[in-house]
């Protein structure tokens, strides 16, 4: 039985940076296909979509590393000069930092809300986890320790 663990754990991370990979390049394909119709530097927030997406399936373990390539990736082969790695403009360096701020707070959101699957057995999204990650800072601060917080949605959609 435990090898069959490992494997499972291993088939999982290898699944998660095969499906990171895949997300940065299919926005830059993106980024690519849509450069004649928009202008380049506002085509950028696309790599937002790669970052979400792989925050929600695979937590933050993944997506701060996508943060990173995709700031990179669009840095290198759309903003000038071109084929370089020099983050001369303050707007690459704002770029980065909302594509990191961005993995981690959706990160975090989707790990509460697999969580609340697991250990409470409420199938609900990334903004239930923000609803009850709200709700904790509260008790914590009123020092009360209980406090009600109403999640409505179906988990019909979370089941795969």
């Amino acid at each position: 039985m435990r090898p069959q663990r490992l494997d499972s754990k291993w088939g999982r991370r290898c699944a998660g940076v095969a499906f990171s990979v895949a997300a940065v390049a299919v926005v830059t394909g993106a980024v690519f296909a849509l450069r004649p119709i928009a202008p380049v530097v506002s085509l950028g927030v696309l790599y937002v979509l790669a970052v979400v997406a792989v925050a929600v399936v695979y937590g933050l373990a993944y997506a701060i590393p996508v943060s990173v390539g995709s700031m990179l990736a669009f840095n290198f082969l759309f903003l000038p000069p071109v084929h370089t790695f020099a983050l001369r403009e303050s707007a690459n360096w704002v770029a980065l930092a909302v594509y990191l701020t961005v993995g981690v707070v959706v990160g975090e959101l989707a790990t509460r809300s697999r969580r609340l699957a697991r250990e409470e057995g409420l199938l609900v999204g990334p903004s239930s986890g923000a609803n009850v990650h709200a709700a904790c800072e509260v008790a914590a601060r009123l020092g009360t320790g209980k406090v009600v917080t109403i999640l409505c949605d179906s988990g019909e959609r979370y089941l795969f």
